[in-house]
């Protein structure tokens, strides 16, 4: 799955993704932390729950 890198910086604000370390003007980020968070994500069921089964119409 592809993200964006700007989905990927509200995900870094928000703490869903781990920071970046800055070296020499780069931002580089631990491979590990990365993947560690991505699995907490698909894992997540809160992020599979759809907004509008609590809606009645």
């Amino acid at each position: 799955m592809a993200v964006s890198p700007s989905k990927f910086d509200e995900w870094v604000k928000d703490g869903r993704m781990p920071k970046g370390r800055k070296i020499d003007g780069v931002v580089l980020w631990d491979v590990g932390q990365v993947r560690e968070a991505w699995e907490a994500l698909r894992d997540n069921p809160a992020d599979e729950r759809n907004p509008f089964d609590e809606v009645v119409a």
